[in-house]
């Protein structure tokens, strides 16, 4: 019984991945009437220029707990920035909630004293691990972004 199970799985997965691609053949792959966008493409220039540019935004601060981490032999879980974004200033700018990863700090210019409940006029120049995400959370639908500390800083507008 035990071997005949065992056939019969192996005899599944191999005609389930025989359908598979590797990368390569994933390039062949694609129908031949869809216009593939390159860097040269007028809309992928203008999204390489944002992302090198950054984003202007307003933002609502709050304090979270941030997933656990390891500190010497414990575990714990920071008290980490977060924010949720009620206004895009600048670019376009599809996250609705971000948090700054634990121990990453800021830079010069990141916020300082923040006050929970505050609007805060943002800049964040995304680092290329951020633009990644910014990517594939565009794909995915998701709202949310994870940013490292010097990727923000407080925007001053002139009035």
């Amino acid at each position: 019984m035990r071997l005949m199970f065992l056939v019969t799985f192996s005899a599944g997965v191999s005609f389930l991945l025989t359908g598979c691609s590797s990368h390569q053949d994933a390039a062949i792959d694609l129908p031949a009437d869809k216009e593939i966008e390159s860097a040269d493409s007028p809309i992928v220039a203008d999204q390489l220029k944002q992302e090198k540019e950054g984003f202007v935004f307003r933002a609502r601060y709050y304090r979270t707990k941030g997933p656990c981490i390891r500190v010497g032999n414990a575990l714990e879980m920071p008290a980490i920035d977060a924010f949720t974004v009620v206004e895009v200033v600048k670019g376009d700018f599809k996250a609705r909630s971000i948090t700054v990863r634990a121990l990453t700090g800021g830079g010069p210019d990141y916020p300082k004293e923040l006050v929970e409940g505050k609007v805060y006029t943002l800049r964040l120049t995304p680092s290329e691990r951020t633009k990644q995400q910014l990517r594939e959370h565009e794909k995915e639908g998701y709202s949310y972004l994870v940013i490292d500390g010097d990727e923000l800083m407080e925007q001053k507008i002139d009035k």
